[in-house]
């Protein structure tokens, strides 16, 4: 495992335990981008980034926020 992989692990278990009990955050997970990994945060709305002071970086790795709207079981 890489020292890039492992920071964003870090990264992604800090936010998730931070922000993963609100309602609007439908998840948080860590994506390639860049030169190496991001960490993901799904919202339901565009408001709540703003709302949870989401950084756009946190030890180094970049947090893209990527609205997803409401999730639905399929028929």
């Amino acid at each position: 495992m890489t020292d890039q992989l492992a920071r964003a692990r870090r990264v992604k278990d800090d936010l998730g335990t931070r922000v993963g009990g609100d309602p609007r955050v439908r998840g948080v997970g860590i994506a390639p981008g860049g030169d190496g990994f991001v960490v993901r945060v799904l919202l339901a709305d565009p408001g709540a980034a703003a709302d949870l002071g989401l950084p756009a970086e946190v030890d180094g790795v970049a947090v893209d926020v990527v609205v997803v709207g409401e999730i639905r079981a399929q028929e």
